[in-house]
C-alpha cells in the first residue's frame, strides 16, 4: 500500500513539474516573440532583448542575456549545444568592482549570430561578438572576437581551425 502511495505521489509531482515547464516555456516564447518552429531544451534562460530565428534549436541549460541598450539576434536554422553562455555585457575596467555604494561600472555590445551556425556544448559568447552564417564554434570554447562566415573555430583561446568549404549552401525560403 505505501508503495502504491509512493508512486502516484511520484507521478504526479512529475507531471506537476512538467506542467510548470510547459507553462514557463510559453511564457518565454511569448515575451521573446519566439517562432513555433524553434526547439528551446529545458532549463533555458533569455533574459533582456533576445530573438532567436526560425528552425533553431537550443540544447539545456543555455543563457542568453542582454543589458539596457544591447541586443542578442540569433539566425535561423543554428544549432546550439547545452551549456552555451552569451552575455552582451561586462564589468568596465574603469570601474570593475563595487564602489561604497555598490555601483560598478558596465560595458555592453550587441552579439549577433547568423544563419545555420554551429555551436557546441560549454561555448561562452562574449559581448560584441558577431558570428557569420555558417560558421562552427568548437565545444569548450571562448568566443572573444567575429568569427568570419564558414569559419571552423575552437578553443581557449579562440583559434581558427579552417574554413568549411564543403558546407551546403541554403538560400532563405520565399
Amino acid at each position: 500500500m505505501k508503495a502504491a502511495i509512493k508512486f502516484l505521489l511520484v507521478r504526479m509531482f512529475r507531471t506537476v513539474r512538467n506542467w510548470e515547464r510547459q507553462l514557463q516555456m510559453e511564457a518565454t516564447r511569448e515575451r521573446h516573440h519566439i517562432p513555433d518552429s524553434v526547439q528551446l531544451d529545458h532549463d533555458i534562460d533569455l533574459s533582456g532583448d533576445v530573438t532567436i530565428g526560425e528552425h533553431t534549436y537550443i540544447n539545456g541549460a543555455s543563457r542568453f542575456a542582454s543589458y539596457n541598450a544591447s541586443r542578442i539576434r540569433i539566425g535561423r536554422y543554428c544549432e546550439i549545444g547545452r551549456y552555451v553562455h552569451a552575455a552582451t555585457y561586462t564589468h568596465s575596467f574603469e570601474r570593475p568592482t563595487g564602489t561604497e555604494d555598490g555601483s560598478h561600472l558596465v560595458e555592453e555590445a550587441d552579439i549577433l549570430i547568423g544563419d545555420y551556425v554551429w555551436i557546441g556544448d560549454k561555448v561562452f559568447i562574449k559581448c560584441g561578438v558577431t558570428i557569420g552564417d555558417y560558421a562552427v564554434i568548437g565545444a569548450n570554447s571562448v568566443v572573444s572576437r567575429d568569427v568570419l562566415p564558414f569559419e571552423i573555430v575552437a578553443g581557449a583561446p579562440l583559434r581558427h581551425v579552417r574554413f568549411n568549404t564543403r558546407h551546403e549552401r541554403r538560400h532563405a525560403p520565399t
